[in-house]
């Protein structure tokens, strides 16, 4: 993004930016090294990329009412070329990192900060938690970082234009905010940003008439800006946002900005976010301290005013863009809240604003020229605190993160372990037991996709999970191989409708079971059916006149085939089943209510396992 030096005299300075930020990714690199893992939207994705391959249908998802083509293509290249080793997201995720810091650096540049403020700037932005956290998860590194990077590099393509008085670098900035659009909605954020930078930063010494005059000489660029903007916002509308949700009021938002901002947001900058948010009296106190800091800074040099505005507008623009987003319904305002790699959107700019903030001038006597330090001196002095600041940074970062993913550092370890013992598990004489991998990497709306028919074939793309053989086996908890069989709950089960009939041939697209109640878990239907076609079925589960759908479907293969599916309600009486997929039929043959069973081929014993393979009691051996 910065012009190469045309003049061997500065190229040294390149060279030493590049290692500067060769040196931070790989930093980040290591940080992220044991962490990074792919759960929850990114096992969506990796479903959505095996059913409909690298297609438009699957590029333009929508996902959570987010287009992201960008996203996307790189889940799809991970489903594609990898069995889930971390290898290529890892990189991908580290070039968005890249591409986050040389974009920041680019615009610090064109806003003429000296060399020291820049170096601390991007010190800060690479090892602050937001950050380094925004890296862990596959899918939000593949739409947060990319989604900062182009809104910074608008920005910087615009501070040149204005700069240097070229147009093709407003050009270049309408195209970069338009292309932005296929990373996801956020950098429409870089329009009012960048007139921020305009009045707060570029200019900030000259008088605010004069500000206003140059403001309007950009007029046009501006308005190509808005118009681009506007066309986008009514393409979301029209094609992507879901108009049923309700946004949370007012005040709501506004008291989730205030936890959001002093309790993560702003601590989050020196890595030390709260564990938990305070009440609202801590929190107001923490607010008129800052603003306090903040007065006190501007009234000392006056220069400070523009920067810190800067940075309080950052936090106002970014949480006021949440309360207007469709994304940003009453029950999740929250959990928006408490996201740091949500806070990113707001502390990247921040901390560039913060770099532009001047000191007070100390009154010291002043030395004679033979006592006063060299230019190696202040140098060394220099380096010297910008590696105790990266230290500082690095070792409080390890520490937050090693508290707050600390689970799913472990998810990623199990999945590890899987991979290893791919070929015990796909051995085509081997029959696996669809259980759970950790919960840690699939929560809420997407558990059930941690089901082992789900998880297993993204990992080996041939393997079948769920049939029913001489020779099952399980995975326990820590991604081992284990010897299973199945125990028979209910034997027989009072087939209401669905059944195959004498003949065999009487296919439905539904199917009914009843039986005495069962209060146990984990259970699974054992299923023998015949399908017309290749199919996905969904059962869901009755208890008290209410019924459990299973939240992901199971994959029936086409034919005669015995399968087990899981019942994800612990207490049952009553099963139904029902095709999704259209024009597909089925019938059932016989059924049977079972669960699986860890066996030790040593000793002959059996013992429970609940869904995630964790060995419990010894029971009887089937």
């Amino acid at each position: 993004m910065l012009a190469v030096p045309r003049t061997g005299r500065r190229a040294p300075r390149w060279v030493a930016w590049t290692l500067l930020l060769a040196a931070l990714v790989a930093t980040v690199g290591v940080l992220l090294n044991r962490r990074f893992f792919y759960g929850n939207d990114d096992l969506l994705q990796f479903s959505a990329a095996r059913e409909d391959g690298l297609s438009w249908r699957f590029l333009s998802l929508n996902v959570f009412q987010h287009f992201g083509p960008y996203d996307r293509f790189g889940h799809w290249l991970v489903f594609q070329y990898t069995d889930l080793s971390p290898a290529l997201g890892l990189s991908l995720v580290l070039a968005n990192c890249t591409a986050l810091l040389a974009a920041c650096l680019w615009l610090m540049t064109e806003l003429r900060l000296s060399a020291l403020r820049r170096v601390v700037a991007l010190i800060v932005i690479a090892l602050s938690a937001p950050t380094v956290e925004s890296g862990i998860w596959f899918d939000a590194s593949m739409h947060i970082l990319p989604a900062i990077a182009a809104t910074i590099a608008v920005c910087a393509a615009h501070v040149r234009a204005v700069r240097t008085g070229r147009r093709r670098w407003h050009v270049i900035a309408v195209v970069l905010f338009v292309l932005a659009q296929l990373i996801q909605e956020r950098p429409v954020l870089a329009l009012p940003l960048l007139v921020l930078v305009d009045v707060l930063l570029l200019w900030q010494p000259l008088p605010w008439r004069t500000r206003g005059r140059r403001l309007w000489s950009l007029r046009w660029p501006l308005a190509a800006l808005a118009l681009a903007a506007a066309a986008i916002a009514a393409a979301l509308q029209e094609f992507v946002v879901l108009r049923t949700f309700a946004t949370p009021s007012w005040g709501v938002t506004a008291r989730h900005m205030l936890m959001a901002v002093t309790d993560y947001a702003v601590p989050s900058m020196i890595n030390r976010p709260r564990g938990e948010p305070t009440t609202l009296p801590v929190e107001l106190a923490v607010l008129a301290g800052l603003l306090a800091a903040g007065l006190l800074l501007a009234r000392l040099r006056k220069y400070n005013a523009g920067p810190l505005l800067f940075v309080a507008a950052m936090f106002l623009l970014y949480y006021g863009f949440l309360k207007f987003s469709p994304m940003l319904t009453t029950d999740l305002i929250k959990e928006n809240a408490l996201r740091l790699h949500n806070a990113v959107y707001a502390t990247v700019p921040a901390i560039i604003g913060l770099a532009h903030v001047r000191l007070p001038r100390l009154r010291v006597r002043r030395r004679p020229p033979a006592e006063q330090p060299s230019a190696a001196t202040h140098r060394v002095l220099q380096v010297s605190g910008c590696l105790a600041l990266a230290a500082y940074l690095l070792l409080s970062c390890i520490g937050y993160l090693d508290r707050r993913w600390d689970d799913t550092t472990r998810a990623r370890a199990y999945v590890d372990a899987v991979r290893a013992s791919v070929s015990a598990w796909s051995d085509p004489g081997v029959d696996v037991v669809p259980l759970f991998a950790p919960s840690a990497m699939a929560t809420g709306w997407s558990a059930e996709m941690a089901r082992h028919d789900v998880l297993l074939p993204f990992i080996d793309k041939d393997v079948s999970v769920g049939a029913v053989g001489r020779s099952m086996v399980l995975i326990d908890n820590h991604g081992q191989v284990q010897p299973a069989a199945l125990a028979t709950v209910r034997p027989e089960v009072d087939l209401v409708d669905g059944g195959c009939g004498a003949s065999g041939r009487r296919l439905t697209d539904k199917a009914d079971l009843y039986f005495p109640t069962i209060g146990t878990s984990p259970l699974f239907l054992r299923l023998d059916y015949r399908a017309s076609q290749d199919m996905d079925i969904r059962l869901s589960s009755a208890w008290d006149h209410v019924w459990t759908a299973n939240s992901w479907p199971t994959r029936l293969p086409a034919g005669s085939h015995t399968r087990l599916i899981p019942i994800a309600s612990p207490l049952l009486l009553g099963i139904d089943l029902q095709t999704g997929t259209p024009g597909a039929e089925f019938c059932v043959a016989t059924a049977s209510i079972v669960r699986a069973v860890q066996v030790d081929e040593a000793t002959q014993r059996c013992r429970e396992v609940d869904w995630f393979g964790r060995s419990g009691r010894v029971t009887h051996c089937p």
